[in-house]
């Protein structure tokens, strides 16, 4: 489902794609992957909550140090946009 949910969001078709990564999730929950993918879908739709919550996911469960810089990278950026989201 990891691999269908990655074609759905190249097809750009977010709500397969979400519902795969959803279903990849409840099959793997260890798995780190499926929670930045999904997190990648909520940033394509502008879910910056569930975004920031599926990033959290991902960090926590990542071991690999290259990834995880990454996934930091990209929480912090997101929490900027939020911040920046509600001050307006």
């Amino acid at each position: 489902y990891n691999l269908i949910g990655s074609v759905y969001r190249a097809q750009n078709n977010l709500s397969h794609a979400e519902t795969a990564l959803k279903k990849a999730i409840s099959l793997s929950p260890e798995e780190w992957s499926n929670y930045n993918i999904l997190c990648s879908i909520y940033i394509m739709k502008c879910a910056w909550k569930e975004a920031v919550i599926m990033c959290e996911k991902a960090l926590a469960l990542c071991g690999e140090i290259e990834y995880s810089k990454k996934i930091k990278n990209r929480l912090t950026a997101l929490k900027e946009k939020i911040a920046d989201s509600s001050g307006m």
